[in-house]
């Protein structure tokens, strides 16, 4: 979790390791962990530590990065054990263990909001490593900085071995973001490592409703998901959750908690096909949602099982009361990105948007118009004419309809179309774009031989529109003399049998070179020698 400091692991038999363990804890009276979790207006006292971000699966909380509903969140210790930094400790942790229970309080936290106020600066060295203590080598201070606070979501947990995870039952773990979101006095503070006045500081924290909540919660399968397992994501809550229900055989039950994965619960299909799902949510105050709304949905198509992480789902209410609506909208898409441009087809990639609510999928505008709407972060336009040029852009959407502003533009061209053979013998080839950057690019050839006889040396000439040069190729020789540039096969690629090309076995000529893409890519010209 802290990237900062490093994870040792020693080889340990499991009996050295209770045998430890229970040594520490007896030399250590004073565990008192305080409730499992927070209620009203408790004020926690911690320190502070910041991390890159959640595992590519999910955190500990079981929500993947692309569905946490901002990027201020914050993990929370999963035990409180000052002193101990073994390995062997339970999670979740039984109740027969509670004393060393951290504020992560076994998942029942995870969805929850904190509102974090920055205390006192360690100015001198903090590293926290295990048995160090904190701020064991300076002294704590008050600056200009004290007071100043920012809200987060709980999304994931802190077990890691050293004084953080293991000596404050309080810590917060910050993402990277939010130490840029503090404000004092309605003003916006400079990001406070680029400041230098982090240094793993005191904070105080409590719970508090999700800030200005609109909209309902979103619900999606996890990975795996099928008829007879049916993990279920649930995101954008206004006060945590304790709980969820899920009808089935006439009446509801409580669905089981995976590990302690907060967000994340295991339910049963309520419709005799096994695929339509209801169920209702038990907040952090032990309330039913909504006042007892119910949540109906189905099963994606496809998901037997799910082979995403997460897998969003529209559903159906009915009971309850009605949440406020929804009128903010997604964050504006970044990162967009061409992966690769091929004769007919164009493969885009961008960076996750977040939402109040939650992200329900994209849209994907070509020269304007939009050509697709995936739920995920990539797409590939197809059915395009060879070497036409095109502009991208990505705009972000919600379940209630709000729409981000389009992303950043960025142009493709697609491959140039195959050669015309001549005479009983021949072979086509066509280049088509891999990637792209300011100054460069990156190409490959397919060679097909179109001629009814084997043929086992071919030559292939173009010519550049523009001043490109090749600075590196492969699978062929390549000279080139200003724009004109030959290249004949490899020993390996030259033999083509009727109707078949490099592409079978990938190992047509490729390039990289400097200088803008051409539009269009060249025709090729391609010979049998």
């Amino acid at each position: 979790m802290l990237t900062a400091l490093p994870r040792r692991r020693r080889p340990a038999t499991t009996a050295a390791i209770l045998t430890v363990l229970l040594l520490a804890l007896s030399l250590v009276p004073a565990l008192a962990a305080g409730p499992a979790t927070a209620a009203g207006t408790q004020i926690h006292q911690g320190v502070g530590t910041r991390f890159d971000g959640t595992g590519e699966k999910a955190g500990g909380c079981g929500v993947p990065p692309a569905q946490i509903e901002s990027d201020r969140f914050v993990a929370l210790n999963v035990w409180d054990t000052p002193g101990y930094f073994g390995e062997g400790l339970p999670r979740p942790v039984p109740a027969d263990r509670a004393a060393i229970t951290g504020a992560f309080a076994n998942g029942l936290n995870c969805g929850r909001w904190v509102r974090i106020t920055l205390g006192d600066f360690c100015n001198g060295d903090n590293p926290g490593q295990a048995g160090d203590g904190i701020c064991a080598r300076g002294t704590w201070a008050a600056d200009a900085y004290n007071g100043a606070t920012v809200d987060a979501v709980v999304t994931d947990s802190c077990g890691d071995r050293n004084e953080w995870c293991r000596s404050s039952r309080d810590h917060l773990d910050l993402s990277k973001p939010t130490l840029s979101r503090f404000t004092l006095n309605g003003n916006r503070l400079p990001d406070l490592e680029s400041a230098n006045r982090w240094n793993n500081r005191k904070l105080s924290w409590s719970f508090v409703p999700a800030p200005d909540y609109r909209g309902d919660i979103s619900i999606g399968f996890a990975l795996d998901a099928k008829e007879s397992y049916g993990p279920v994501i649930i995101t954008n809550l206004p006060n945590g959750i304790h709980g969820v229900q899920y009808f089935a055989d006439g009446g509801w039950h409580p669905a089981q908690m995976t590990s302690d994965n907060g967000q994340r619960y295991e339910i049963r299909p309520a419709t005799a096909d096994h695929r339509g799902y209801r169920i209702r949510v038990i907040d952090a105050d032990d309330q039913l949602l909504q006042g007892g709304r119910e949540y109906s949905f189905d099963r994606p198509a496809g998901c037997d099982p799910c082979t995403t992480y997460y897998a969003p789902v529209p559903y159906t209410v009915s009971g309850g009361s009605t949440p406020p609506a929804d009128r903010t909208a997604p964050t504006v898409p970044t990162g967009l990105a061409v992966v690769s441009a091929d004769t007919g087809s164009v493969a885009l990639k961008w960076q996750p948007s977040t939402d109040n609510v939650g992200v329900t999928g994209y849209d994907v505008l070509r020269d304007g118009t939009r050509v697709g709407s995936p739920t995920g972060t990539s797409f590939t336009d197809t059915g395009l004419a060879p070497g036409s040029r095109h502009r991208y852009q990505v705009t972000a959407h919600d379940a209630a309809g709000n729409a981000s502003a389009p992303s950043a533009t960025v142009e493709a061209t697609t491959g140039s179309a195959p050669t015309t053979p001549g005479g009983p013998t021949g072979c086509t080839a066509r280049m088509s774009l891999t990637g792209s950057w300011g100054d460069g690019f990156n190409a490959k050839v397919e060679v097909a031989n179109t001629g009814p006889a084997a043929i086992q040396r071919w030559q292939l000439r173009w010519t550049w529109p523009g001043p490109v040069t090749v600075s590196d190729f492969w699978n062929g020789p390549l000279s080139q003399q200003g724009r004109s540039v030959t290249v004949t096969n490899a020993e390996y690629n030259g033999a083509l049998a009727p109707g078949t090309s490099t592409a079978a076995r990938d190992n047509g000529p490729g390039l990289t070179a400097r200088g803008a893409v051409p539009y269009p890519l060249p025709t090729l010209t391609c010979t049998v020698l």
